[in-house]
């Protein structure tokens, strides 16, 4: 599966880009949303990993643009971002989850 990971964090690209090369997708990146909508457009990804909070395009910008791209409109996009409060990261229709870290211990 090509994945694209666009994250304007360097370190979190690394991390994802680590981890899913490492289950064996290929994966593509980009560090702000205009560089994610070029690599859209000319790689076709399968799936889209995508940080609402960067440079360049804003916010819910991105995906709106990835939409209306008909050969990418229907791409899966997983939005990861730092912010946990409601509607304002996902206006309606967008379906919204939050996702809480825990710590676990090795059974003993």
């Amino acid at each position: 599966m090509k994945i694209l990971v666009a994250d304007d964090d360097a370190l979190i690209r690394e991390i994802a880009a680590n981890l899913l090369t490492s289950a064996g997708h290929d994966v593509l990146l980009a560090a702000d949303g205009e560089q994610a909508l070029g690599v859209v457009s000319s790689k076709q990804p399968d799936l889209i990993v995508l940080d609402l909070m960067m440079p360049k395009v804003p916010d819910f910008d991105v995906v709106r643009e990835i939409r209306k791209d008909s050969r990418a409109g229907n791409t899966p996009i997983l939005i990861l971002s730092a912010l946990i409060s409601g509607e304002e990261i996902a206006p309606p229709p967008y379906a919204r989850w939050t996702l809480q870290a825990s710590s676990t211990r090795p059974r003993s």
